[in-house]
């Protein structure tokens, strides 16, 4: 697999070994995310207790963003697994954003997302760099740089929920 273009058809994917892994390791961060969205009790007022809560609010609500946006490049490659995994990454996303939001609490969930993401792009670099993947005009290596400025900050999302 070196590149995925704009398809006209619907098709599935062979995502290998490694794609899979990255994707299981994300899965646990989506449901992470929902977990923490269904335990989101109030809605009254944003909570921001201090700084390091606020950036992690602004860098998950960036990423959320971006992952949002990612839906419609799927959309546009037609594969079924990726476009499933955007709009349920995107629901992740958003559930751990509200409950950060609202419930700015000592639990362990921002934490396991985040670490669960960490680990998913480790994997996905791997999978970059052993497959060749490409898609949207980009080269391998640049994958790789974007894949890496994504791990630093979910691992910047990390450390600050723990203060």
């Amino acid at each position: 697999m070196t590149n995925v273009t704009d398809s006209t058809t619907w098709h599935i994917a062979n995502w290998g070994t490694l794609g899979w892994l990255e994707t299981g390791l994300k899965a646990i961060g989506i449901i992470a995310g929902m977990i923490a969205f269904s335990q989101t009790t109030t809605t009254d007022a944003i909570q921001v207790d201090n700084i390091p809560h606020g950036v992690a609010i602004a860098l998950l609500g960036i990423m959320t963003l971006f992952v949002a946006g990612a839906i419609l490049l799927r959309l546009s490659q037609r594969e079924v697994i990726s476009i499933i995994f955007a709009i349920t990454n995107t629901l992740g996303h958003a559930g751990m954003l509200y409950f950060i939001i609202y419930m700015p609490t000592d639990s362990l969930l921002p934490v396991i997302f985040a670490i669960s993401y960490v680990l998913g792009e480790f994997v996905k670099q791997r999978f970059l760099i052993t497959t060749g993947y490409t898609e949207i005009g980009q080269e391998t290596h640049q994958m790789v740089m974007l894949s890496r400025g994504l791990l630093a900050i979910y691992l910047t999302f990390g450390i600050v929920t723990l203060f």
